[in-house]
Parts: C-alpha cells; structure tokens; sequence
C-alpha cells in the first residue's frame, strides 16, 4: 500500500497483483478496506494537512500496464 501526495491530495493508495485486473479488484476485502482507512485516519492525525484526501486502488498483473483507479469510494 502507498501513500503519496500531489498539489492538491494525499492519497492512500491499495496495490493488488493478481493475474488479472478483474481478480485484483475483487481481491480487495472488506478487512483491507477498513485498514487502509483506519491508516488514513492515523496517518492525517499525526500529519495534519490543508490537502483533500482520497483513496485510490492500483490493480497490478503480469500482461499489462498497472490500471489506477482514482478517488474510489467503496461500500460496505
């Protein structure tokens, strides 16, 4: 997982690598999701920021390019 900053954002960012970009993004648990937030809510308390946050998915594997998936907002 990453967390990176542009001009206006701090994004938080899940990686998955599967062998296909559709198994990578159902690779995504519901434990997953609740981790990255719970990072980006620790990682902004001791960070403060002015910037917007936003979560971000970039599924990973062998055959293509990367696909990043911007400002992703899951349900529960």
């Amino acid at each position: 997982d990453l967390i990176t900053e542009t001009k206006n954002y701090i994004v938080f960012t899940e990686v998955k690598f599967r062998p296909t970009h559709d198994l990578a993004a159902h690779a995504i648990s519901k434990k997953q999701k609740e981790r990255l937030q719970n990072a980006a809510l620790l990682y902004l308390q001791q960070c403060p920021t002015e910037k917007q946050s936003r979560f971000d998915v970039l599924l990973v594997n062998q055959s293509k390019f990367p696909l990043h998936l911007k400002n992703v907002i899951w349900s529960n």
